[in-house]
Formats: C-alpha cells, sequence, structure tokens
C-alpha cells in the first residue's frame, strides 16, 4: 500500500486498498453533482498516491458525512472517516481549501468544541458569521429557530470537560510528530 493510504489508514481506520471501484459510493452520493471527484475516485487518487489531488479537492469538504456511499459498500469503507482524515491533513499542513467557507465552517466548529467540550449554537453562529462576513444570509431561518427555543442563550457544559481537552491534546500532539 502506498504511503499516503497507510497515512490515511492511520488517521482514520479505514483501509482504502480493500477498495475494488464498484463505484457504489459515488452512485449513491447525495451531493455528487457539486464535488470534483467522486468518492470512488478519490480513493483511486489515494491509491495511486495523488496526494494534492486529494487534499486539493473539494469532495473533502462538501462531503455531508451521511454515510450513504458507507451503507452502499460492500467493502464496509467508510468515506466520511476518509474526507474527516483528509481535511484534517489539509488544516495541519496549512493547504488552503478548496471550499474556504466549509473550511471557516469546520475551524469554528471545532474551536467551539475545544473551548468548551460542545457547540454552543449562538456563540458557533456568531463566530462564523464574524469570519465569513457573511451577517444576513439565513437571518430569517435563525429568528424562527430562537423563538421555537432551539438556539439557547446560555451554553451548556459537559461534565468531563478534562477528557475533551485530553482528546485534543493528543490531537496536536499526533500532528507534532509528524
Amino acid at each position: 500500500m502506498a504511503d499516503f493510504a497507510q497515512e490515511i489508514k492511520r488517521l482514520s481506520g479505514v483501509d482504502v486498498s480493500k477498495c475494488f471501484q464498484c463505484r457504489k459510493c459515488s452512485s449513491g452520493c447525495p451531493v455528487v453533482e457539486h464535488i470534483d471527484l467522486p468518492p470512488a475516485r478519490l480513493i483511486r487518487g489515494i491509491l495511486a498516491g495523488r496526494r494534492d489531488e486529494a487534499l486539493d479537492s473539494k469532495t473533502i469538504w462538501l462531503c455531508a458525512s451521511c454515510y450513504t456511499c458507507s451503507a452502499r459498500c460492500p467493502n464496509d469503507i467508510d468515506f466520511a472517516r476518509v474526507a474527516d482524515a483528509l481535511r484534517t491533513i489539509a488544516v495541519r499542513t496549512g493547504r488552503a481549501a478548496a471550499v474556504p467557507d466549509v473550511a471557516t465552517l469546520h475551524k469554528v466548529f471545532m474551536d467551539d468544541i475545544r473551548r468548551r467540550g460542545r457547540v454552543h449554537e449562538v456563540t458557533f453562529i456568531s463566530w462564523l458569521k464574524l469570519k465569513t462576513l457573511n451577517f444576513f444570509a439565513d437571518m430569517e431561518l435563525g429568528m424562527a429557530m430562537f423563538f421555537k427555543g432551539k438556539l439557547p442563550l446560555l451554553p451548556k457544559g459537559v461534565k468531563d470537560k478534562k477528557a475533551i481537552q485530553a482528546a485534543f491534546e493528543l490531537e496536536d500532539s499526533v500532528a507534532e510528530k509528524k
């Protein structure tokens, strides 16, 4: 197995070398018309060692993690975990995201989890709006959610915040070793 495929396996726990290119994953993908590399083609690229192609793809940022591809795969390849691993590598290496707003969303989301152990929607949305400068695009939906009690003003904490911090420290230490 190529070095890149090994790196993906180490990060995701998914052995992409089991893929025999039946393309059931790609034919069932609900966002396939928005991505540049269907799952089967991206996996083929990983196996061929085409690191730049994989890390520069829109696919890793637009994967909905709906698990349709994983459910259809006869070899139980979890493509959503592969996409997660590719995003992790892209972020760690400082690579510009092919879909910058999604990369910003990812960073703001992870920062919020790092801070309090879970996402507080109001804080998350506020930071996302500040980072993207897209203040009013979905304001009507946000107000409807607020008035239905779906957006609590005060964040709730987690019981074991130390465990959350330990997980981030572990990931940071793994990233530093590479």
